[in-house]
């Protein structure tokens, strides 16, 4: 009998430090809709403009580091955005749309509390649309494109 009155003590500890469930209300803490879509936008046009850096870059470990922490910039703004609820070309929530669902904008509040963690999310923290340490020294310089040899070039290059 003891051990299961010790069980069910820890089985109510650790339901007790379980951070409560995400609510809209909770939207309050982070920026509003407008701001989460516009930096959405913004954190995947950088995300184009690195891919498109990538296959010039001679520096393909670095770059790839920047994309994945491009990609997690704009996972995050990515659910606050969809937390927020879709919005139409006017700027106002889109009734016709399939993801407008309560559901959906919960599981989305979700995402962005996975991944920011509980003490950003419950402080509001968001990152920046676009990993801004990248760019210490200003705008990246443009890199010449290097030309991909064939198996054949290379070897001309080499006599």
């Amino acid at each position: 009998m003891p051990s299961v009155i010790c069980f069910l003590a820890i089985l109510y500890a650790a339901q007790s430090k379980a951070p409560p469930d995400v609510s809209f209300v909770d939207l309050e803490r982070f920026q509003c809709k407008e701001v989460a879509w516009d930096y959405y936008y913004f954190a995947e046009r950088h995300k184009v403009w690195l891919q498109g850096r990538m296959d010039f870059s001679d520096t393909r470990a670095f770059m790839s580091r920047w994309q994945n922490d491009a990609e997690e910039c704009r996972r995050a703004w990515d659910a606050l955005a969809d937390a927020w609820g879709p919005i139409n070309a006017r700027g106002y929530m889109d009734p016709d749309s399939m993801i407008n669902g309560e559901e959906w904008r919960m599981t989305r509040l979700r995402d962005l509390r996975k991944l920011l963690g509980n003490d950003a999310y419950y402080k509001g923290l968001m990152p920046p649309p676009v990993p801004l340490w990248y760019f210490t020294d200003g705008i990246p310089p443009e890199e010449k494109p290097v030309k991909k040899l064939a198996p054949w070039e290379r070897k001309l290059q080499r006599i």
